[in-house]
């Protein structure tokens, strides 16, 4: 895998968040793109994401002496994380050689962020079509409370 990224709609906001890391342990990296709805727009913040994210693997993990905190909350503006999921949709994208990769999450059932649903995976081998395919499904999908 090269890049990852965690991408949300959140209200009317597309958030689309490079992660660092790998192995199963992933984090919130800079920068973090706020755009709107328009798929083109959308796909070319996906691909800003996961340069970013292949270019982080070089950087060190967070500081664990200190709590963690993901950069989105501060480019949002909100206190938590709990705020930052309110009415918010989730899914993860990462690279797979040829092709794309996305997981697709719902709201977790104790109201504290999101699960991996049983869907299979979504293979994505049009990176052109990525943004319409993930705003897609992130209109489709159950929102956080």
């Amino acid at each position: 895998m090269n890049g990852q990224a965690a991408v949300y709609l959140r209200n009317d906001q597309v958030i689309v968040i490079p992660q660092g890391g790998g192995g199963g342990y992933y984090y919130d990296i800079e920068p973090v793109s706020i755009v709107g709805t328009n798929n083109d727009v959308v796909t070319e913040a996906i691909k800003r994401a996961f340069e970013d994210s292949a270019r982080a693997k070089t950087r060190p993990e967070p500081d664990s002496s200190k709590p963690y905190r993901s950069p989105a909350l501060k480019k949002l503006g909100v206190r938590s994380i709990k705020e930052f999921y309110r009415n918010a949709a989730h899914c993860f994208l990462y690279e797979e050689k040829e092709h794309l990769v996305m997981l697709k999450f719902a709201p977790a059932q104790d109201g504290r962020g999101f699960e991996l649903t049983q869907h299979l995976p979504t293979q994505i081998d049009d990176r052109e079509r990525m943004g319409s395919i993930v705003l897609e499904y992130l209109h489709r999908a159950s929102r956080a409370e």
